[in-house]
């Protein structure tokens, strides 16, 4: 599941995110999430990331600084998606939850 974000290549790890320069293909960032990732994408300057026990991180994409850090129901069955000022993600209990994010 990469994902390209116009100079980088996002791919998910064991435990987090590796931006590989799109043009040489060495590491440029790393973005820790401790967990098995099984979902990424990309909104704005964020980089949304979902975890194997079911926890949404939102990464920034320029610092890496972690700027959101959620806990759902359980298992992630719908990757984040950002709608506006909300994060939506659909988890195992088969419903979607809408989180407000950070600015």
């Amino acid at each position: 599941m990469p994902v390209f974000d116009g100079a980088r290549v996002l791919v998910a790890t064991a435990d987090g995110v590796m931006a590989l320069a799109a043009a040489s293909g060495a590491e440029v960032a790393r973005y820790p999430t401790e967990e098995a990732v099984t979902s990424l994408g990309i909104a704005g300057r964020s980089i949304l990331v979902g975890t194997e026990p079911g926890v949404v991180h939102c990464f920034d994409r320029r610092g890496g600084k972690e700027l959101l850090r959620l806990r759902g129901p359980g298992r992630i069955s719908a990757p984040p998606l950002v709608l506006g000022d909300w994060v939506v993600v659909g988890f195992e209990d088969r419903a979607l939850h809408a989180y407000r994010r950070l600015p």
